[in-house]
């Protein structure tokens, strides 16, 4: 999954987590998340009664926090688990590795399942910070236990304390209970990092691609979102419409990347986005998951000048087909990406909307062992 896939998730699942409060949430484009999570938690709405005890169980574990305690981590502690959040027990645990500091915030063992917050906190530097993303690994050796399922949420960067903060759900399948003389490894194996973003107007380009563009069927093997997963164009039914690639003028938005495309389709506002340089650079990590990135990779956001939170968060122009862009590849060159991204708008754009590519610059991971071994019967819940 590409960091633009997890971003139009991330804004998705904030703006549906935290749409029965007030406050301004922590913005989405801070929020880059790896794809390692595997199950979207439930989103709930919260009553007043719920918040208060939640802001009095985030008082009582205020010094494990660290003062972490604002409106940002309330909102994201509400959003991620309001079913066990009341549950979490402090836990005064951590590791260091790389100069960085990991620390078990809270947790709590109940039935098969296993939830936890933890942080990662840079002492020696600023190398972990808003575009910053990692995931938690587990290892045990509970008899009985044949199979097992975690899911990570959505980080927050807590600027004031310099740290990353972040919830775990572990299920244990096969069994009914965690038995309390067990421990539970609780490994993190690497910290990535979007790095900086290039943010470019595009509104001007408008007027050099004035003529009706030429298009053409996508090809079968692109791969598109469509009601909220990835399919191949082929799975789907009917043909769908780009700008023809080779007909188009190019306008380069820096040595790599392009703007290969902007017009008018059926009443639909494209933008296509060439790429000559995807290549996709791995790290292999012994006993975890490859660490995967490319190395540029851009985003085009369409969004009216006014909008507070500087994308679309209300959905105005997203298309309402389920695609909201399509992706494909030179068949002869995997490193050559097209991108074409298309919005839903009445018509010419003006000077009360904002048309948009912000480029990524992901930086090499921190690779590092943080580990903590957690005994079960510190957070098993009586």
């Amino acid at each position: 999954m590409s960091e633009q896939r997890d971003r139009e998730f991330v804004q998705h699942s904030i703006d549906t987590g935290l749409e029965s409060m007030q406050g301004n949430p922590f913005l989405a484009q801070r929020i880059m998340n790896q794809e390692r999570t595997e199950q979207p938690v439930m989103k709930k709405k919260i009553s007043f009664a719920f918040i208060l005890a939640m802001i009095l169980l985030i008082v009582s574990i205020a010094t494990a926090v660290a003062g972490a305690i604002n409106e940002d981590f309330n909102a994201w502690l509400y959003r991620i688990w309001p079913e066990a959040a009341l549950k979490l027990m402090p836990v005064d645990l951590s590791c260091e590795d790389q100069g960085i500091r990991m620390s078990l915030i809270s947790a709590v063992a109940e039935n098969n399942e296993v939830y936890l917050t933890f942080s990662m906190e840079d002492l020696e530097g600023d190398r972990i910070g808003w575009g910053s993303h990692t995931y938690m690994d587990f290892k045990t050796t509970i008899s009985g236990a044949t199979d097992s399922e975690w899911s990570n949420e959505y980080g927050m960067y807590n600027p004031d304390t310099k740290q990353l903060i972040y919830g775990e759900h572990l299920v244990l399948h096969s069994i009914d209970s965690i038995p309390e003389n067990n421990a539970i490894a609780a490994i993190v194996p690497w910290i990535g990092n979007d790095g900086e973003s290039t943010y470019i107007d595009l509104t001007p380009m408008l007027e050099k691609y004035e003529d009706q563009p030429a298009v053409t069927n996508a090809p079968s093997s692109a791969e598109c979102t469509y009601d909220d997963s990835w399919h191949t164009l082929g799975d789907l039914s009917g043909s769908t419409y780009v700008l023809d690639w080779n007909k188009s003028t190019e306008i380069p938005l820096n040595e790599n990347i392009s703007v290969s495309g902007i017009g008018m389709v059926d009443g639909l506002l494209h933008v296509q986005v060439h790429n000559v340089n995807y290549q996709e650079i791995i790290y292999k990590i012994k006993n975890s998951f490859p660490y995967d990135y490319h190395p540029e990779n851009a985003y085009i956001t369409l969004y009216d000048a006014d909008e507070e939170y500087g994308y679309d968060s209300q959905e105005k122009y997203e298309y309402t087909q389920g695609i909201n862009y399509i992706t494909w590849k030179n068949p002869l060159n995997e490193s050559e990406q097209w991108q074409e991204f298309i919005f839903k708008v009445d018509s010419g754009l003006t000077e009360k909307q904002v048309l948009t590519a912000e480029i990524h610059h992901p930086e090499p991971p921190i690779i590092g062992n943080w580990r903590v071994t957690i005994p079960v019967r510190l957070i098993r819940k009586k």
